[in-house]
């Protein structure tokens, strides 16, 4: 049995989905103020609807932005922390 050979056609800029990094621009910018907020010595609750997680800057490292948008370390994975609540408090 051969393989058969799809040719695909090939994709311009303007074919392309217009917000297709809007995920991660928006992680990437949560994420700025997150360790913003630590920086300047606040505590940040990321905020579920049965959970609040309490991140200080020792958890700084404990917070990524990817193009699969912004995930928050619970063990050993990575979780998604797209549609939590983002609280900053003084500590």
């Amino acid at each position: 049995m051969s393989a058969t050979r799809v040719d695909l056609p090939a994709l311009t800029n303007a074919d392309m989905r217009p917000d297709r990094f809007a995920r991660w621009a928006a992680a990437r910018r949560k994420a700025a103020w997150i360790a913003s907020c630590l920086a300047a010595g606040r505590v940040v609750y990321v905020i579920t609807a049965t959970r609040a997680t309490k991140i200080d800057a020792r958890h700084a490292d404990a917070i990524k932005a990817t193009k699969g948008g912004l995930l928050l370390r619970s063990g050993r994975s990575w979780v998604s922390a797209d549609y939590c609540r983002l609280e900053a408090h003084n500590a």
